[in-house]
Protein backbone atom coordinates (compact mmCIF):
# COMPACT_ATOMS: atom_id res chain seq x y z
CA UNK A 1 0.00 0.00 0.00
CA UNK A 2 1.02 3.73 -0.88
CA UNK A 3 0.91 5.82 1.74
CA UNK A 4 1.76 9.38 -0.09
CA UNK A 5 -0.95 10.97 -1.71
CA UNK A 6 0.23 14.11 -3.63
CA UNK A 7 -0.97 17.29 -1.70
CA UNK A 8 0.54 19.95 -1.05
CA UNK A 9 -0.36 20.60 2.72
CA UNK A 10 3.41 19.75 3.45
CA UNK A 11 5.06 22.22 0.81
CA UNK A 12 2.50 25.32 2.00
CA UNK A 13 3.77 24.49 5.65
CA UNK A 14 7.34 24.34 4.52
CA UNK A 15 7.06 27.60 2.62
CA UNK A 16 5.62 29.47 5.58
CA UNK A 17 8.69 27.76 7.79
CA UNK A 18 10.77 29.52 6.13
CA UNK A 19 8.92 32.85 5.45
CA UNK A 20 8.73 33.21 9.05
CA UNK A 21 12.41 32.61 9.38
CA UNK A 22 13.23 34.90 6.90
CA UNK A 23 11.25 37.50 8.01
CA UNK A 24 12.75 37.65 12.16
CA UNK A 25 15.96 37.07 10.16
CA UNK A 26 15.97 40.33 8.34
CA UNK A 27 14.37 42.21 10.88
CA UNK A 28 11.10 42.70 9.20
CA UNK A 29 9.41 41.88 12.54
CA UNK A 30 10.87 43.70 14.52
CA UNK A 31 7.89 45.44 15.57
CA UNK A 32 6.30 42.44 16.16
CA UNK A 33 9.28 40.93 18.61
CA UNK A 34 9.24 44.17 20.78
CA UNK A 35 5.62 44.53 21.54
CA UNK A 36 5.34 40.54 22.56
CA UNK A 37 9.07 41.37 24.25
CA UNK A 38 9.92 37.73 22.50
CA UNK A 39 14.00 38.77 21.05
CA UNK A 40 14.92 35.92 23.50
CA UNK A 41 13.53 33.63 21.65
CA UNK A 42 14.95 35.34 17.79
CA UNK A 43 17.43 32.51 17.72
CA UNK A 44 15.28 29.54 18.38
CA UNK A 45 12.71 30.77 15.75
CA UNK A 46 15.40 31.70 13.04
CA UNK A 47 17.05 28.53 13.41
CA UNK A 48 14.21 26.23 14.01
CA UNK A 49 12.19 27.61 11.12
CA UNK A 50 15.05 27.49 8.62
CA UNK A 51 15.90 23.68 9.90
CA UNK A 52 12.28 22.02 9.95
CA UNK A 53 10.67 24.55 6.95
CA UNK A 54 13.74 23.43 4.87
CA UNK A 55 13.08 19.65 5.94
CA UNK A 56 9.36 20.19 5.39
CA UNK A 57 9.64 21.69 1.70
CA UNK A 58 11.78 19.31 0.61
CA UNK A 59 9.59 16.08 1.54
CA UNK A 60 6.65 18.42 0.72
CA UNK A 61 8.23 18.80 -2.92
CA UNK A 62 8.87 14.93 -2.80
CA UNK A 63 5.12 14.42 -1.74
CA UNK A 64 3.87 16.67 -4.65
CA UNK A 65 5.86 15.68 -7.47
CA UNK A 66 7.22 12.58 -7.39
CA UNK A 67 6.89 9.02 -7.80
CA UNK A 68 6.06 6.88 -5.04
CA UNK A 69 6.18 3.38 -4.45
CA UNK A 70 5.25 0.73 -1.84
CA UNK A 71 8.00 0.64 1.26
CA UNK A 72 9.60 1.48 4.14
CA UNK A 73 10.72 5.37 2.92
CA UNK A 74 7.07 5.50 2.00
CA UNK A 75 6.00 5.09 5.09
CA UNK A 76 8.02 7.23 7.28
CA UNK A 77 8.45 9.98 4.94
CA UNK A 78 4.55 10.08 4.47
CA UNK A 79 4.26 10.73 8.67
CA UNK A 80 6.49 14.23 8.56
CA UNK A 81 3.34 16.14 7.09
CA UNK A 82 1.59 15.57 10.41
CA UNK A 83 4.73 15.97 12.76
CA UNK A 84 5.25 19.42 11.04
CA UNK A 85 2.02 20.46 11.50
CA UNK A 86 2.07 19.84 14.77
CA UNK A 87 5.49 21.52 15.33
CA UNK A 88 3.82 24.62 13.34
CA UNK A 89 1.23 24.67 15.59
CA UNK A 90 3.16 24.62 19.00
CA UNK A 91 5.91 26.93 17.63
CA UNK A 92 3.13 29.52 16.99
CA UNK A 93 1.66 29.21 20.24
CA UNK A 94 5.05 29.49 22.10
CA UNK A 95 6.12 32.14 20.23
CA UNK A 96 3.12 33.85 19.24
CA UNK A 97 0.22 33.67 20.87
CA UNK A 98 1.15 32.92 24.58
CA UNK A 99 3.12 35.95 24.51
CA UNK A 100 0.01 38.10 23.28
CA UNK A 101 -2.18 36.83 25.76
CA UNK A 102 0.86 37.91 28.39
CA UNK A 103 0.52 41.37 26.87
CA UNK A 104 -3.34 41.39 27.03
CA UNK A 105 -3.58 39.91 30.10
CA UNK A 106 -1.20 42.65 31.67
CA UNK A 107 -2.70 45.71 30.21
CA UNK A 108 -6.29 44.55 31.76
CA UNK A 109 -4.66 44.49 35.21
CA UNK A 110 -4.07 42.42 38.02
CA UNK A 111 -7.10 40.10 38.73
CA UNK A 112 -6.64 38.56 41.57
CA UNK A 113 -4.46 40.02 44.11
CA UNK A 114 -1.53 41.48 42.61
CA UNK A 115 -1.28 38.71 39.90
CA UNK A 116 -2.04 39.01 36.13
CA UNK A 117 -4.59 36.74 34.53
CA UNK A 118 -1.45 34.85 32.33
CA UNK A 119 -0.03 34.18 35.72
CA UNK A 120 -3.64 32.75 36.93
CA UNK A 121 -3.99 30.02 33.98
Amino acid sequence: MVYTKKHPALLIMGIIMLSLGALVDFGLMDGVISYLDISKHIGEITSLSYIFGGIALIVGLWHFFGEHKEGHLDYYLSTIAGATFILFIAMAIRWFVAPLIAVWSQSLGPVMGDKYLHEVL
